[in-house]
């Protein structure tokens, strides 16, 4: 059985919770656009506000992604 050295140990790891927060992350957004929603202040200041953080969120997520796809998937990778 082959070890992993403990750098790509933490690697994983680090990625691991780059997707995790990511999807926190996102599911606090769109709780709070519900809520916006809900409450009918989607289109005050306050629900607008919510828009840049969700592009961010799912920037956020796109990355962690593809950051995952690269561990999973080494060989995919472009070089």
């Amino acid at each position: 059985m082959i070890r992993s050295s403990s750098i790509s140990q933490i690697n994983a790891l680090r990625n691991i919770v780059l997707l995790v927060t990511a999807v926190g992350w996102n599911a606090f957004i769109i709780y709070m656009m519900y809520t916006a929603v809900r409450d009918n202040v989607l289109f005050s200041f306050t629900g607008m506000s919510l828009l840049p953080l969700l592009m961010a969120g799912v920037v956020l997520f796109h990355h962690a992604l593809d950051v995952a796809e690269s561990v999973l998937y080494p060989t995919r990778r472009l070089h």
